[in-house]
Order: C-alpha cells, then sequence, then structure tokens
C-alpha cells in the first residue's frame, strides 16, 4: 500500500513541474527563439515570473539563451497584485521591452484580475503577451507556447496577433493552432 501511495505522489509530482511552463520540455533558449521569429528586430524581452517561486537554474538558463539569442531579458518578480501593474509599468517605461512571456501560471499572475490586467495592458501596448496557457489566449493573450512530440506547437489568438501585426511564418504553420477569442 505505501508502494502505492509513493507512485501516485511521484506522478502528482510529476504532472504539476510538467503544467509549469519553464519545467516542461520547452527550452528557455527554444523559447526565446520562437519570440525572435515571432517578433523580428526584437531587442528585450520582459519575463513576469512569481516572486515566491523557486527558478532554480532557470534564470541562468534564460540569461545564457538571451545572450546566444542577443536578445536582452529584463526577469520582474510579483509577490502580490499590487506588483502586478507595477512590474509591468516598469518593463514597458524602464526597459522598453518588445514582447512579454509571463513565466509561470501560479496563484498570483493566474489570477483573473492579474490576467485581464495583463493582457489588456499588453495589446493596448502592441507589446506580444506570450501566455503560460491557453486560457490566456483564449481571453485575449497573444501566443503560448508548448513542446509535443519533439516539436513546438504555438497557439496563437488569430485576432490579438492581427492587431499586433504579428504574423507566423509559414514553416511554422503546420504546428500552429490558431484560436478565437471567447
Amino acid at each position: 500500500m505505501r508502494r502505492i501511495g509513493m507512485y501516485v505522489y511521484g506522478l502528482l509530482l510529476l504532472t504539476a513541474f510538467s503544467l509549469r511552463p519553464g519545467e516542461n520540455d520547452i527550452t528557455p533558449k527554444q523559447y526565446l527563439f520562437m519570440i525572435k521569429e515571432l517578433v523580428p528586430g526584437i531587442q528585450t524581452v520582459g519575463i513576469l515570473r512569481s516572486s515566491s517561486s523557486e527558478m532554480g537554474n532557470w534564470v541562468e538558463k534564460i540569461e545564457r539563451a538571451a545572450a546566444v539569442m542577443q536578445v536582452k531579458v529584463v526577469i520582474a518578480g510579483v509577490a502580490d497584485l499590487k506588483d502586478v501593474a507595477k512590474q509591468f509599468k516598469n518593463l514597458i517605461e524602464t526597459h522598453n521591452i518588445q514582447a512579454l512571456w509571463v513565466f509561470e501560471d501560479d496563484q498570483v499572475l493566474n489570477s483573473t484580475v492579474s490576467r485581464k490586467y495583463l493582457i489588456k495592458n499588453a495589446n493596448l501596448s502592441k507589446i506580444p503577451l506570450f501566455a503560460p496557457s491557453v486560457d490566456w489566449i483564449n481571453e485575449g493573450g497573444c501566443v503560448n507556447l508548448t513542446k509535443e512530440g519533439g516539436k513546438v506547437q504555438l497557439r496563437v489568438n488569430e485576432k490579438t496577433a492581427r492587431i499586433l501585426n504579428l504574423s507566423i511564418p509559414e514553416k511554422y504553420l503546420p504546428n500552429t493552432e490558431f484560436l478565437a477569442q471567447k
């Protein structure tokens, strides 16, 4: 019985980790590569993440990938709802980001208030929002990237992409699912 409990616990942990963006099998280098492919000429990517989460060696991997991709990355942590607007404005005004990557789908960033604020303000600022889940895309976020079957999969909100003049290169169309905003 104890062995079954350990198996179930291990399976739950594996599932929880695989659902967190940044901890699935898409690497920071692949993520930044796709951002550069979709936003030609990009110089600065802003990343919002939860301050309370342990990123381990992901910061180092993101920074190394940014150096290889020749793009500046600014990582901002949010601890509560008040931080979301403050950090977003800081990324826009101080760092002049051209794309926003919401790294995690945690309680603070995934709250309805945060999600709606970030989607609305990223779109008004003409900044593509690379979202942690399809839920964000259905609500107006721009792109969600995952890796399935060894290939990067794109889920794109067609309306948002059109408004932001974001076009998907033809070579990625077979791996792209266009979603309509609900």
